[in-house]
């Protein structure tokens, strides 16, 4: 991965910080999953929704079929699901090809952006 690539989404790891506006979550900083045909960031606890719920989508630039973890249950992404405030949200991807697989993921709510890590998953040939 190119140092380029890698400080556009590198952050620091841990929870929420600022900027939750009440429709949309504040901001969350994953870490950057590598791994042998799967790889997985650490799971975030959602704040600064308020009330209701917020839509979030993802752009994932590599080839890795990505799943989000919801409240401890993992679910094949296909498209925005909503998150409220108190629920927790983790990233994971798989790779059952032979070839490594490399992207990142950057995670939004409408226009907000909430987050980004970037990946790294080798084959199931390793």
């Amino acid at each position: 991965m190119t140092g380029a690539l890698m400080s556009t989404v590198n952050g620091p790891t841990g929870g929420g910080g600022g900027g939750g506006s009440g429709n949309h979550p504040n901001a969350l900083f994953w870490s950057n999953p590598y791994g042998y045909t799967t790889a997985s960031t650490q799971v975030l606890s959602i704040s600064g929704v308020g009330t209701g719920s917020a839509p979030i989508t993802t752009t994932n630039s590599g080839a890795a079929p990505l799943n989000y973890i919801l409240n401890g249950d993992s679910v094949r992404y296909a498209g925005a699901f909503q998150v409220s405030d108190g629920d927790t949200l983790g990233w994971s991807l798989l790779n059952l090809t032979s070839s490594t697989e490399t992207g990142s993921v950057v995670v939004s709510s409408g226009t907000f952006t909430v987050g980004a890590f970037a990946y790294v998953v080798r084959g199931n040939n390793y």
